[in-house]
């Protein structure tokens, strides 16, 4: 089975195309190939491309728990420089369909700086119409109380569900304490993925990540985009923000009509074959 490993700031994926798959998708399968002990390693795995009727490339995208995700800013990106790297699709004109949430994702490559740059969609506010456990109409600077603390809150979704948490100075450790214990809480019954965010200046934000379906993560583009979202509602930082993650900072464009895009680095680690008892 062959792979391609690309990462985005440290936020590292898989890309199996259909032809190569040895065995058919299974939770299994993607635990064991992104288990960074026993396995390849990653934060999760792209499988694609399928061209639909309407000329767009498409995939599936699959969590470290084998669990599959809806969305990924960083996949996204991934897995457009994939399809541009190897001769599938051509640097414009590109578009993604997301065979998970049936949406299309149109992409951008910049030559300058060959960042790649997603427009993402539309971001939403509503809680109890995605699967907050609320009778409120947005969760909006909420005061949840867990384990004998408080914490501010907002939800918002890109497609997968995200809850920004404001702190004075996001850490790993603070992260790896309270991310799986907040996603996890009876407010989510889907779970979340939560960000731990703080606001530098009005251009400028500091994130730390806890992935619903990877755990701690070194960068995530829809966790960006979630935290500029949270922050521009609140009235702290402008349409375009640079958010600073552990891996590096990425670019949000926050545009008319709830719509955003995400701009940053995606590059090729290496590329190689599964063994076939693997």
């Amino acid at each position: 089975m062959k792979f391609f490993k690309y990462q985005a700031l440290g936020n590292d994926y898989l890309i199996i195309e259909p032809s190569s798959l040895s065995e058919p998708v299974r939770p299994e399968l993607i635990r064991r190939l992104c288990n960074r002990r026993f396995g390849i390693g990653a934060d999760g795995v792209l499988i694609g491309p399928w061209l639909t009727s309407e000329g767009a490339y498409g995939l599936r995208i699959y969590n470290a728990d084998g669990s599959e995700c809806e969305k990924s800013g960083n996949g996204l990106r991934l897995f457009a420089r994939y399809l541009i790297d190897v001769g599938h699709a051509p640097e414009e004109g590109l578009s993604l369909y997301l065979f998970h949430l049936g949406e299309t994702i149109e992409v951008d490559f910049l030559p300058v700086t060959k960042a790649i740059r997603v427009t993402l969609g539309n971001y939403s506010f509503g809680a109890m119409a995605l699967g907050v456990n609320t009778e409120l109409p947005q969760l909006c600077d909420y005061r949840l109380e867990l384990d004998h603390e408080i914490f501010t809150v907002s939800y918002v979704y890109l497609g997968n569900p995200h809850c920004v948490v404001w702190v004075n100075k996001p850490s790993a450790e603070f992260a790896q304490t309270w991310g799986p214990r907040i996603s996890t809480c009876s407010l989510f019954p889907q779970k979340a993925n939560v960000q731990f965010a703080s606001v530098q200046d009005r251009s400028n934000m500091q994130i730390e990540i806890w992935e619903r379906g990877a755990g701690y993560t070194l960068a995530s583009g829809s966790s960006a985009c979630a935290a500029a979202a949270v922050a521009y509602k609140a009235g702290l930082v402008d349409t375009t923000v640079t958010v600073q993650m552990p891996g590096g900072a990425m670019r949000v464009d926050l545009r008319a009509n709830h719509t955003i895009a995400l701009t940053g680095p995606a590059e090729l680690v290496y590329q190689a074959q599964v063994i076939s008892d693997f």
